[in-house]
């Protein structure tokens, strides 16, 4: 409906077309306009009217005529003008834009150009037609529905520019409406009702996070956040604003003032914590920001949390096929029950400034307290939230929702069984699950993480399962607070690189005499093969593809567009160049597809990296871009299959391309990246998931068939199948292929299974010779092992997994979790666990993406919000191990407290190597120890097996290594081993007992 009538098109009206005319106020008819154009779409302008018609082609045109006068005669013919261009389809139509599509090809049609006089004008479009448009004031938005991002185009002579318009947080899977000549309104997501402004005006948008923190911790960090860097400073104020936690006695009040300087984006605001020694509940205090210059906030107020004494873990069951717990919540949510807000008591709990776009409350329990499902800002993973049933205060957030809530309890279903929860009681929590304590019958002492207090507590300590063979746990109190774990006696189990044993703590003290029971996770892991990596940020998501050559590392993530990169040099692992794919496209399709493998979504052979996506639910294709450039370039190669999987070398790039369902037909291609020409088509008489997993050696293709289980090796030159390589001893429901690598002498082969420990195994290059079959230890039971698979310069590095829904038995739920990562320096070798610096953290997951460099090994790391790769770098031969493997030996060794002397400074190596005398180890200790036969230095040719050669008083001790010379002199070590016996290889101290 214009502003002048009320317009109707007419179709076939005695073989004629026309558009009808009404009042616009009592909808009486009044003309028409007699046309043989078949009309589809009609839009008024102020001067004229905009419509579209379709031919006899199907194709679609666009048309302008006047505004009709009816005082003559109520049927006329008009002039109606033709805009340029024939188009397949219509993607939007809007006063003064239309979004248009031909083919591959896509367009903007600008109905009055001014910039050529008010010509009409057609623009090619950059982005996908996939993303939403939208007309308001006279300027076309672009809007990404999955990012959750919204642009104005400004148009020129020379094409049209996209101009960010700031966006708070929580609106991703929204749709815009447009109402005004500048703002728009977006409808609310997951079926609220509600409505968010959105101002074309600014183009910056600030947010504040919703922290949450410890009262050790000193202090709350809130973060003020621009969605994009800011082009010119942003200046605001802030203070603390209340909340239940009290001034003076939990935190201390601040206010004052902030700028973000232009090009940056963030600035942080620390509120001081108190730390009173007081067992509470958790506490809020509220922040709020004033006189914003430069910048829209959608919510200037926000609350951060201090966590107290919250949830204790009493109950873990591992299977309950009894039915002995019953349901009691009904937590389901639905497209309509999502509300902003809802009121607890006398308060009012706002999603919004919790962190989250909405509620579904819960019916109240009876309990005490009061529960929400909750979506968090910015993901589409529903939370459950518990309230104080009286203040309204947030309380616990849980990553799924309970079925039982009573008498303070709440149950969890976790597989095949169950956890139950207690909440505050008074005493102090052991809040940090997943302590990490290695094996062996030396004692162990870790300070737990808990709430801090000096009240005298009672505490015992003993293993939830009475079999369990790590050591006798004890707890204990410090001056400060601190409660500290102390195991003894542990024995050592060879083969089981980590597992988790529950440590079952009471405390009690005299405000709570009866005392609480609770349970901690304790994880074990090999004292020998154990090496923490070391964290880098960087990533803006969550890292679950990486592809690696040489020492840089390329990594994306599924549903997204972005790839990072990271290159290992001067001994660490740094960010480097970004890659952004085209609007539209993702690293995983939309829909459900068999044998999409996400571990080779990307590839590179060290000059150019490979993005192997999926644009809308059309045609995929691989995209060819300079390794480091930030810019795609190259050119797309469209296929009418997905792309699957891929992988390159120096000169071919191999991908493979599947079908929706697994009847579909599947393929293999091969093309020269160079040219980009298509050298051949390798395909598989049976389905099978052929080309499910990919690798490529100097002379060979390897291209797994999972649900066949085989391995077929195709010759580089011809590209005829040489050989097939089966499973040499099949698991009973395993994926022999489930993931491939070869590199330098090793093809190595994954074969995981849905409900066996998993295997891998290792072949000579040509896959004609098994040489090791590796697994994780595990007798029985579903362990991930073999799901990723990489080998470089005769490391292999295996990563444990959950078998893909796309692959054999449809979906599964991934529990998350720390993922394990095993490295084999050889097949021969003892194999070392690369432990994630999150291990102690259950928000974090690690081991989703595993890859070799030639000087390190990278895995993906996230948390709830962030992602992050961590990596382990390979000792260098004839380097020295840190400081902190001196004093406690890496094979048992502990220290004897003769060396290093307090203060000393750390030892300083120097070495030297000749052809003739072999090599010479000098040490400098800084002094000279106490008793000198108890500092050892030791050599390694593999970093697994170590043996003293030498002691700080210049005695040889080596059996196996060819030792010519030994000495010490004030504080100096030398030890030179004699040529036969000095292959690349490794030193370090250990003081030993």
């Amino acid at each position: 409906m214009g502003d002048r009538f009320a317009v109707q098109r007419i179709v076939v009206a005695q073989a004629w077309d026309g558009i009808l005319f009404f009042n616009r106020n009592t909808f009486q008819q009044v003309g028409r306009v007699a046309t043989t154009l078949r009309v589809q779409e009609l839009v008024q302008r102020e001067n004229d009217i905009v419509f579209t018609s379709r031919d006899g082609n199907g194709k679609f045109h666009i048309h302008r005529m006047a505004y009709p006068d009816f005082s003559r005669s109520d049927v006329l013919k008009m002039k109606i003008t033709t805009l340029p261009g024939a188009h397949g389809w219509i993607t939007f139509f809007g006063k003064d834009f239309a979004v248009t599509s031909t083919g591959t090809k896509h367009s903007i049609v600008r109905y009055s150009d001014p910039a050529r006089n008010g010509k009409p004008a057609i623009y090619p479009l950059q982005e996908s037609t996939s993303d939403g448009w939208i007309e308001c004031g006279g300027k076309l938005a672009r809007w990404s529905f999955d990012e959750g991002k919204l642009s104005t185009l400004e148009f020129g002579k020379a094409g049209y520019t996209l101009k960010p318009v700031g966006m708070p947080p929580g609106l991703h899977g929204s749709w815009p409406i447009s109402t005004g000549p500048e703002s728009i309104f977006f409808n609310g997501t997951s079926g609220g009702d509600w409505v968010h402004r959105i101002a074309f005006s600014e183009d910056r948008q600030l947010t504040l996070d919703w922290p949450v923190a410890e009262e050790r911790d000193e202090v709350l960090r809130f973060t003020a956040k621009l969605e994009q860097a800011a082009a010119q400073p942003v200046t605001f104020s802030y203070e603390t604003a209340g909340g239940s936690a009290i001034s003076g006695v939990d935190f201390t009040s601040i206010s004052g003032s902030a700028t973000i300087a232009a090009g940056q984006s963030e600035v942080h605001i620390d509120v001081p914590l108190i730390e009173d020694y007081t067992i509470e509940r958790p506490e809020s205090l509220k922040l709020r920001i004033t006189a914003l210059q430069g910048a829209l906030c959608d919510n200037p107020v926000t609350l951060g949390r201090i966590r107290g004494s919250g949830a204790r873990l009493v109950e873990a069951v591992e299977k309950d096929n009894g039915g002995l717990v019953v349901g009691t919540l009904d937590t389901t949510t639905s497209t309509t029950g999502a509300v902003l807000q809802f009121s607890i008591g006398a308060a009012t709990v706002e999603a919004r400034q919790l962190g989250f776009k909405a509620f579904w409350p819960v019916t109240d329990a009876g309990d005490g307290f009061r529960y929400a499902r909750a979506l968090p800002m910015d993901s589409g993973t529903m939370m459950f939230c518990q309230f104080d049933g009286t203040s309204g205060e947030l309380l616990e957030v849980f990553p799924h929702a309970p079925f039982k809530a009573q008498a303070g309890e709440l149950t969890f279903g976790i597989r095949d069984g169950y956890v139950r929860y207690e909440f505050f009681d008074g005493l102090p929590l052991l809040s940090h699950p997943g302590i990490v304590i290695p094996e062996g019958p030396a004692l162990k002492e870790i300070v737990v993480h808990n709430e801090r207090t000096r009240e005298a507590l009672d505490l015992t300590a003993a293993w939830e399962d009475p079999l369990s063979t790590v050591g006798t746990p004890s707890l204990g109190q410090t001056p400060s607070g601190d409660i500290v774990l102390r195991i003894s006696g542990g024995e050592q189990q060879p083969q089981v690189y980590d597992f988790t044993a529950n440590l079952k703590a009471t405390i009690s003290g005299p405000s709570r005499p009866a005392g609480r029971t609770m349970l901690t996770p304790v994880v074990i892991t090999e004292n020998s093969a154990a090496a923490v990596m070391t964290f880098v940020p960087g990533l803006s998501f969550h890292g679950e593809t990486l592809a690696a050559s040489g020492n840089r590392v390329w990594t994306g993530q599924k549903d997204g567009r972005v790839l990072e990169s990271f290159a290992f040099t001067g001994g660490k692992l740094s960010p480097g160049p970004k890659l952004t794919l085209p609007a539209g496209t993702k690293l995983r399709p939309d829909m459900f597809m068999d044998g999409f493998n996400e571990n080779l979504a990307i590839a590179t052979n060290g000059e150019n990296v490979f993005a192997a996506a999926a644009k809308g639910t059309g045609k995929g294709f691989t995209l060819v871009s300079g390794a480091n450039t930030g810019k795609p370039k190259g050119k797309h190669m469209v296929t009418s299959f997905w792309p699957t999987a891929q992988v390159a070398s120096t000169n071919l790039l191999a991908t493979s391309y599947g079908s929706i369902g697994e009847s579909g037909p599947r393929r293999v291609e091969v093309n020269e990246i160079k040219t980009n020409k298509l050298l051949a088509t390798l395909q598989s008489p049976t389905h099978g998931l052929f080309g499910f997993s990919l690798a490529i050696s100097e002379s060979m293709l390897w291209i797994s068939s999972p649900h066949e289980g085989k391995v077929e090796g195709y010759d580089l030159t011809t590209f005829t199948r040489q050989i097939t390589v089966t499973s040499p001893a099949p698991i009973d429901r395993a994926f022999f292929g489930y993931s491939v690598s070869a590199h330098g002498p090793y093809l190595v082969i994954g074969e995981a299974s849905h409900f066996n420990p998993g295997a891998v195994w290792v072949f000579s290059a040509d896959g004609t010779t098994l040489i090791k079959r590796l697994e994780s230890g595990a007798n029985q039971g579903r362990d991930g092992f073999g799901c990723q698979v990489a080998t470089r310069n005769g490391r292999i590095l295996v990563g444990d997994g959950l078998i893909d829904g796309q692959v054999g038995h449809g979906p599964i739920p991934d529990p998350g979790g720390h993922r394990r990562v095993t490295l084999w320096n050889s097949p021969t070798s003892t194999p070392v666990r690369l432990v994630s610096s999150f291990i102690n953290s259950t928000a974090h997951d690690s081991g989703y993406a595993i890859a070799l460099l030639d000087d390190c090994a990278v895995v993906a790391a996230n948390s709830e919000t962030a992602g992050s790769v961590e990596y382990y770098a390979f000792p260098q031969p004839g380097a020295a191990e840190g400081q902190a493997n001196i004093a406690r030996s890496a094979a048992g060794g502990t220290s004897t407290g003769v060396w290093p002397a307090e203060g000393a400074p750390a030892p300083v190596w120097s070495f030297t190597q000749d052809p003739a005398q072999g090599i010479e180890a000098k040490v400098d200790l800084g002094g000279v120890p106490s008793d000198p036969a108890a500092v050892v230095i030791e050599w390694s040719p593999d970093l697994m097996h170590w043996e003293p050669v030498a002691d700080a008083s210049g005695a040889v001790l080596a059996k196996m290594t060819k030792v010519s010379a030994a000495y010490a002199e004030e504080g100096i070590l030398k030890v030179r081993i004699l040529p036969e016996g000095a292959g690349a290889g490794f030193f370090r101290l250990r003081s030993k007992e």
